[in-house]
């Protein structure tokens, strides 16, 4: 099952790269090389995201863990 952090992690992500389609839009005309570097941008953000949800989770994990030594 996916968690809900890693999916607003994916959309945040999803988000920040936005952007940057409008840009390449904007300096080269519609052609298939922009569509390849906006779907790339997109793609780019899932392992990302992944790793941002799997350090976030282990971060957590590690704290509690911590609290019950003490």
């Amino acid at each position: 099952m996916i968690s809900v952090k890693f999916v607003l992690i994916l959309f945040i992500m999803m988000l920040m790269s936005f952007p940057f389609i409008p840009f390449l839009m904007h300096k080269w005309s519609l052609n298939r090389n922009n569509v390849f570097f906006a779907l790339l941008i997109i793609l780019m953000t899932i392992p990302f995201s992944i790793i941002a949800s799997y350090s976030y989770e282990r971060i957590n994990n590690e704290d509690l863990y911590d609290s019950h030594d003490d």
